[in-house]
């Protein structure tokens, strides 16, 4: 059975580590990242300016007073997903995170209907809405320039 901790030692524990001199150690990284395509990003943003998923809910205000959202791929470049608009939404920071690490199911682009689609996220309902151009797209209704 576990024995219950006193509030000072859990204080102890949390903050021990945190009241020494010490500067932090510094920890050499390399990390690689895919090139994304910066281009269709911002005009998916300019386009939206709140979540396809919530609308302005969970969207705040940059210092610059534009929104902040975030472009999600549906299928992932790691899986074979094009980067390009057709496989990009534009989310609040929240749900990106609930697209990658939550359980989603309905991310089926061939069921979008008058420019939406109904998924669940954990078992509860939402609804993706996409602008007419940008569905256009996506659901292939309107051939891409090259």
């Amino acid at each position: 059975f576990m024995q219950k901790k006193e509030e000072k030692d859990v204080i102890k524990e949390l903050f021990d580590d945190d009241l020494a001199n010490e500067s932090p150690a510094l920890k050499k990284q390399t990390v690689k990242l895919r090139k994304r395509n910066a281009k269709a990003v911002k005009v998916l943003k300019s386009l939206y300016k709140e979540c396809q998923i919530t609308g302005t809910e969970f969207i705040f205000d940059k210092t610059n007073g534009d929104p902040y959202t975030e472009a999600h791929h549906l299928i992932p470049l790691g899986e074979g997903g094009a980067d390009s608009p057709e496989n990009l939404v534009v989310v609040s920071a929240h749900i990106h995170k609930m697209l990658h690490y939550a359980d989603v199911e309905g991310l089926d682009l061939t069921k979008i209907s008058d420019n939406k689609l109904d998924i669940s996220i954990n078992g509860d309902s939402y609804t993706i809405t996409w602008h007419p151009k940008h569905a256009e797209l996506v659901t292939g209704t309107k051939k891409i320039k090259s």
